[in-house]
């Protein structure tokens, strides 16, 4: 979940029976701690009320210690969060976590303070992962005649060639009347070519109803400038700025010949 989603669920679980100690999340790709209470919602920031050049250096966060209650650990295998949980007994003889301290590492590579972690074995584990992660990506998956634009910040933001193919692949592969493929499970963050590494397993939803057509297509549209893209296939979005808000896109499916979507219609649909 998003920084925001992540927050509106620890301050819905801070007590009672659903109550969740700590949520560990990691879709922001960012190094974040929050507190019980904190409101800042943008991942870009370390800590609420603190400016990231003032609690990090050389890639190590300053120790936090307190009502913690959301922390993530960045992305590619750069950021480490070291989390220790407090526990203590009640009156009633329940354990409870009374706090959380956490040491985070935005880049450990460039980390002068390395060193400092308790675990020796920690840095070893790390390689042991990197080396296999790096000996599974570089599997082939196919040849490409052309260069296949892979890059981070450019498939998460515009139409490439690479997610588009992705999105294609996934419809063919399924045998279903549309697919998506969404621009975050694209890690290559590289123009490939001519030969392209393995990807991300894929999750397949069987049916989909066209009133959910249109909440997947209008979503990605209203959010249009963010950091983040579905590619579809079998599927076109004809835009009609006459229309009120909400309304914008139509759809149109299929192929070689294009249709309107009707009300109320079915289609399977697989997405990664």
């Amino acid at each position: 979940m998003r920084l925001a989603e992540d927050m509106e669920v620890a301050e819905a679980t801070r007590t009672g029976q659903s109550r969740v100690d700590l949520l560990l999340g990691g879709h922001d790709h960012e190094v974040v701690r929050r507190f019980g209470g904190d409101t800042n919602t943008d991942p870009a920031t370390i800590e609420q009320s603190h400016n990231n050049e003032d609690i990090r250096t050389d890639g190590f966060i300053r120790d936090a210690q307190g009502d913690i209650r959301i922390i993530k650990s960045g992305t590619d295998w750069r950021g480490l969060s070291l989390v220790r949980m407090m526990v203590e007994k009640d009156e009633k003889g329940s354990m409870n976590v009374s706090s959380v301290e956490v040491r985070q590492w935005s880049n450990i590579e460039g980390a002068a303070s390395l060193v400092s972690i308790p675990t020796s074995g920690i840095s070893a584990l790390l390689d042991s992962i990197h080396s296999r992660v790096d000996a599974l990506v570089q599997k082939p998956l196919l040849h490409s005649g052309t260069s296949l634009d892979g890059r981070g910040s450019v498939v998460r933001s515009e139409e490439t060639n690479l997610g588009n193919m992705l999105a294609n692949a996934v419809r063919a592969f399924y045998d279903t009347d549309i697919a998506f493929f969404n621009s975050g499970s694209i890690r290559c963050d590289q123009v490939l070519g001519p030969t392209i590494p393995n990807g991300s397993p894929l999750r397949l939803s069987i049916r989909e109803p066209s009133a959910g057509q249109k909440n997947q297509r209008w979503n990605p549209t209203a959010r249009h400038g963010k950091l983040n893209r579905r590619y579809a296939s079998g599927r076109t979005l004809p835009p009609d700025s006459r229309s009120t808000p909400g309304g914008h896109l139509g759809t149109k499916v299929g192929t070689s010949r294009l249709r309107d979507v009707p009300r109320p219609a079915w289609y399977t649909a697989a997405e990664d």
